[in-house]
């Protein structure tokens, strides 16, 4: 509107009547002042092509004045418009590299907490079974099924196996087919005794890990792993 008002007082005195023959410019809005400016555009056009003609005390000359004013002040319209534009799009992308930035910062203290705590490694637990003492079975809670390898079964005399349709897919994704499952192994682990069905696998014995305890296995345990403390709490009724 600022460019509207500097353009009407650039006017000479009967232009400014003629524009002002409805209602003053100065006391339009924007829109309603565009509208007539350009209403008196479209009738000096139509006078000129002899569309349209009428009794006018304006001049040739004066006329054509007027029409230049008014194509220069639609392209300062045009510029406004175009720096309005310019500042919201400005507006939109700051706040959304604001938020990216804030998006980023996050992650950051997300991964320097995640640096400050150390890798807990896997959950181990001392057990036995026919007296023989394992000191580092695996509690897994993503196996499904307890593992025991078949050099570790024919040392411990635990009977016959069992068949058994299932497949075990190992961590590093090859899958191999059970020998049989040997059912109700007594393990004891501390002042309790749990009974553990096993499937038994022709693999390499690990003597870091040899024994994997299954999930079902901790769930009947009322197993309690606590990672940060690295304990392992197995409950028994009140007992634990």
């Amino acid at each position: 509107m600022h460019e509207v008002v500097l353009f009407y007082n650039g006017l000479d005195v009967p232009t400014r009547q003629i524009l002002d023959s409805s209602e003053a410019i100065p006391s339009k809005t924007a829109a309603d002042a565009k509208v007539a400016i350009q209403e008196m555009a479209e009738y000096f056009q139509k006078w000129h092509n002899g569309t349209f003609r009428t009794k006018s005390t304006q001049t040739p000359d004066r006329l054509a004045a007027i029409q230049a004013q008014i194509n220069n002040l639609e392209r300062e319209i045009k510029k406004l418009n175009g720096k309005v534009y310019a500042a919201q799009v400005g507006c939109e992308q700051y706040a959304a590299m604001r938020n990216q930035g804030a998006s980023i910062k996050t992650l950051e203290i997300q991964i320097g907490q995640m640096s400050k705590e150390k890798d807990p490694g896997s959950f181990t637990l001392p057990c036995y079974i026919n007296n023989v003492c394992f000191d580092n079975a695996l509690a897994d809670l993503g196996a499904s099924v307890s593992v025991m390898p078949l050099s570790t079964y024919l040392n411990l005399g635990l009977g016959e196996l069992a068949h058994t349709k299932l497949t075990a897919e190992l961590a590093d994704r090859t899958v191999k087919y059970p020998k049989g499952i040997v059912e109700n192994v007594l393990v004891g682990i501390g002042k309790f005794v749990f009974l553990v069905d096993f499937i038994i696998l022709d693999m390499p014995e690990d003597i870091k890990v040899p024994l994997i305890l299954r999930r079902p296995f901790l769930s009947t345990a009322h197993a309690k792993i606590v990672v940060l403390k690295r304990k392992i709490t197995l409950r028994d009724g009140k007992r634990k």
